[in-house]
């Protein structure tokens, strides 16, 4: 997304070029077609110099078929180096099948790839060194096996997804959490006055619920703010609060930006992702790795799951340097060690929750109420909803549903939907 796209239309226009269509893409296509640099290379650099906002970007030359540049700026890019060949894409999903060993491009960075090598600078014509990482994705991961979908696998694949999430993490002997990740040790998680999570869609109601738990555990004041406004206001930033960016992917731009910001002015930030070489995970140097395993469909469901068991335990691990008791500890940590058959029991009723949306499958507006940690559940229930099946959907507090919501409930069965 091209923050001066409108600037850069109209001098296109002025150079004579006639613009077939309002994307952003086509206007840097014509920006680096307008250049007379010798190289492409040269031209994407001159190109993106003149370009204010983000862009994951692969520029082709039919007149150098054997040259591919890459660049990015927000959004992630990914080199995959194979056997006498290289892959760009976006994702490390897309790469599994082909090769396990990947280069991260950074923010403001540019690839020249060729079939057998690849070189990397910034957009001010330094170069750069990249080495390989080896990602551990067993091919398997991206298959789809017996489920209709990738998001059917990945709601099954949350019992081990939980399991991997609290495995090793669990200290009986002190009735606490291990989270060697966050760097904090019992004398610095004392000094936090405040715990404010950071995140977008999914990821900031999973926040929603980790500040609630911060709260009743740790006693701590927590709160959570959508990384999308966060960047756009001036925010006061205090040296004991501790933040945390939640992304599944760790490439979250607004996220991303909200952590430099916070970073700019101060702050300590920590990041809870589900990919350790991601932009964010790299920005902030500490934090808690997800386990989730890889997540292909878009809807986020594992993922989500496994932020709210990482809360937990963060809540754990920040309430035992305070006044949570050993026994109510001891209790969280057996609740959390029965919860991935609780998630197998209730997958196992998929026939039963087939029945419930039969029955009310012709509604064309759904409500959904939560109280406390129920809330943020709602509001990304009702999020499902709308991403997966475009019916309306709402999530309210359940005790708000009488101040207003509720002139909405009528007894009358909805009309089928069309």
């Amino acid at each position: 997304m091209l923050d001066n796209a409108t600037d850069l239309r109209a001098r296109l226009v002025r150079a004579g070029v006639r613009l077939m269509s309002e994307t952003d893409s086509e206007v840097l296509a014509h920006l680096v077609a307008l250049s007379s640099a010798d190289t492409l290379e040269s031209a994407v650099r001159e190109a993106l110099r003149q370009v204010q906002g983000t862009f994951g970007l692969l520029v082709l030359d039919a007149q150098r078929p054997g040259e591919i540049v890459a660049a990015r700026r927000g959004s992630p890019v990914v080199l995959g180096i194979g056997d006498r060949e290289m892959i760009v894409a976006s994702d490390t999903a897309a790469l599994v099948r082909y090769t396990q060993r990947v280069v991260y491009l950074d923010d403001d960075e540019i690839a020249v790839v060729r079939a057998d090598e690849f070189r990397t600078g910034t957009l001010d014509d330094r170069r750069t060194t990249k080495m390989p990482t080896v990602i551990e994705a067993p091919e398997e991961d991206y298959e789809l096996g017996e489920h209709s979908d990738f998001m059917h696998k990945e709601m099954h694949e949350q019992v081990e997804a939980v399991d991997r999430c609290t495995r090793g993490r669990l200290d009986d002997a002190a009735a606490t959490a291990r989270l060697d990740g966050l760097r904090l040790e019992p004398r610095d998680c004392r000094k936090i006055q405040r715990v404010t999570f950071v995140g977008c869609g999914s990821a900031y109601y999973a926040g929603q619920i980790g500040a609630n738990l911060v709260e009743e555990l740790a006693r701590i004041p927590a709160d959570a703010e959508p990384a999308s406004e966060f960047r756009y206001r001036n925010p006061i930033v205090d040296p004991d609060t501790l933040y945390v960016a939640v992304s599944q992917s760790g490439e979250t731009h607004d996220t991303l930006a909200a952590v430099r910001e916070l970073q700019r002015k101060g702050a300590t930030v920590v990041g809870a992702v589900n990919n350790a070489s991601s932009s964010i995970a790299r920005a902030c140097g500490a934090g808690v790795f997800l386990h989730a395993g890889p997540e292909v469909s878009v809807a986020a469901t594992k993922s989500f799951t496994t932020m709210v068991v990482a809360f937990a335990l963060m809540g754990l691990k920040l309430g035992r340097v305070r006044d949570l008791p050993a026994a109510r500890a001891e209790r969280l940590i057996g609740a959390l060690r029965q919860l991935p058959g609780q998630i197998e029991t209730v997958l196992k009723q998929e026939d039963h929750i087939t029945a419930i949306v039969r029955r009310y499958r012709d509604a064309r507006h759904l409500f959904y109420v939560g109280r406390v940690r129920g809330w943020p559940v709602a509001r990304e229930g009702a999020q499902k909803l709308k991403e997966i099946s475009y019916l309306h959907a709402e999530a309210y507090q359940a005790g708000e549903l009488k101040h207003g919501p509720l002139a909405l409930i009528t007894p009358r069965k909805c009309p089928p939907s069309r």
